[in-house]
């Protein structure tokens, strides 16, 4: 070990910075992937700068071809259901937007 060269303790040890059980070379943040926030405006048919009565209208029309008593898929109902609620929150999709939810 190190004591009397002015370095870090415990550098000897990790090879170069850090502390013991941490990560090599330092804390930060971890880098963040890219995240997805247009997937429910594709799901619901709309456009990200679309109104609230235009995902309200969208959202209806494929609910009603979409919902599983008229044939369809109810995993994929669900799924517009929930892109739905999301988007025509306006405290839900402003965390949406923001790469949230």
């Amino acid at each position: 070990m190190n004591f009397g060269g002015g370095g870090f303790p415990f550098d000897d040890f990790m090879g170069g910075g850090g502390m013991p059980g941490g990560f090599p070379g330092g804390g930060g943040r971890p880098k963040r992937e890219p995240v997805d926030n247009e997937t429910y405006y594709k799901l619901v048919g709309v456009e990200k700068d679309a109104t609230f009565d235009q995902i309200k209208k969208s959202y209806r029309k494929k609910a009603i071809k979409m919902h599983p008593d008229k044939g369809g898929d109810p995993e994929e109902f669900k799924a517009l259901t929930q892109a739905y609620e999301v988007i025509s929150d306006k405290d839900k999709r402003e965390l949406y937007d923001q790469g949230g939810v």
